[in-house]
């Protein structure tokens, strides 16, 4: 926890320093919520980058130690040579092949707000961290499975208050076509 600690910081230095705009994914966030953050087990660092170029991006991670582990049309997954932290560098939120879902989460900038301290350092709406981590976990249910740490997290975020209620007037598509799944995976809701 430690060392992931202080590498967010090297990486949120390096990205401020080269202008690049992004917003932390996952657990980077959802560990916040956790009485201690040693609770939220992390594999990687997830990371989303408005308009940059992954090539230019990935020259700044090699700077700082890193090395490419694989790469694909969506993502650039770093690891760290000296202590092995993996950091994924991302464009898009999820592949096209999930239309709707990819719709919804393609507007997701404009829904965001810079940090004051940090005008680099974007933060989802709690509605769009909440749409986004359950439609992440559909996506790994539909391909394969998932860890109890993605309920333990809508366990968490429904005690922070991250849960959407029902009945809400302007309730988009994206998240209507996703109430089944919800109420499968976390009863509260």
């Amino acid at each position: 926890d430690v060392n992931r600690a202080y590498e967010l910081e090297r990486i949120e230095k390096t990205l401020a320093e080269n202008n690049i705009d992004y917003i932390f994914l996952k657990g980077s966030v959802s560990k916040k919520f956790y009485i201690d953050s040693s609770m939220r087990p992390m594999n990687d660092i997830d990371i989303l980058f408005r308009g940059a170029d992954l090539k230019e991006v990935t020259k700044l991670f090699e700077a700082m130690g890193y090395g490419i582990a694989h790469s694909s049309a969506k993502d650039i997954c770093c690891i760290n040579k000296s202590n092995h932290l993996l950091v994924e560098m991302q464009t898009h939120l999820i592949d096209e092949g999930y239309t709707l879902w990819y719709n919804y989460l393609e507007k997701i900038w404009g829904h965001c707000s810079s940090l004051p301290d940090k005008p680099n350092q974007y933060l989802m709406t709690k509605e769009d961290f909440y749409i986004y981590h359950v439609i992440h976990m559909a996506k790994h249910f539909l391909n394969g499975g998932i860890g109890i740490k993605h309920f333990l997290d809508l366990y968490i975020m429904n005690k922070n208050k991250y849960i959407i209620k029902r009945g809400k007037k302007n309730e988009s598509l994206c998240v209507r076509s996703m109430r089944g799944f919800c109420r499968i995976s976390y009863c509260g809701n």
